[in-house]
């Protein structure tokens, strides 16, 4: 059980990872390319026009050198002059952040821990300690009862 629960905390923090990663690259574009797009009928829909593609390519790469130009010509500057005080204490309260959640993961885990071990005492103490308890009442002179095994026989003696 303990696997399983960490193979599916993987997988789910996995897939939010690629789908954000996913949605994000098609928002974003590459921005250095220019992109030609034009409409085709779909080959599965030859009749119906209501189910046109749009087919785009990359039509040609456009000149990156001024702005590689400009990039140099910054790197002698401090570039942590241009960070705001905003920015340093979100950095450091993000870090708190995630700081208390693995704080607070470990004591859910060792929660859980707990949680099993009473779960498995309590069966234990319900199957031993709760068994059911039978009693013989003679009311007649005369009458033995005799466990064998499992089985009670009573007979008139």
């Amino acid at each position: 059980m303990r696997n399983w629960a960490r193979f599916a905390g993987f997988a789910a923090l996995l897939s939010v990872a690629l789908g954000g990663s996913l949605l994000w690259a098609l928002d974003y574009t590459p921005q250095n390319t220019e992109w030609t797009c034009k409409s085709q009928a779909d080959p599965n829909h030859p009749e119906n026009r209501a189910f046109d593609m749009l087919v785009c390519h990359p039509a040609k790469t456009r000149n990156l050198q001024p702005h590689s130009d400009a990039a140099n010509s910054y790197r002698g500057e401090n570039s942590s002059d241009n960070v705001k005080i905003t920015d340093k204490l979100l950095a450091i309260f993000t870090g708190f952040l995630v700081l208390v959640g693995a704080v607070q993961g470990y004591y859910l885990w060792n929660a859980s821990d707990a949680t099993r071990q009473s779960v498995e005492v309590a069966e234990r103490a319900l199957t031993e300690l709760e068994a059911p308890f039978i009693g013989l009442k003679v009311t007649e002179a005369g009458v033995a009862a005799i466990w064998r095994g499992e089985e009670l026989e009573i007979r008139q003696t």
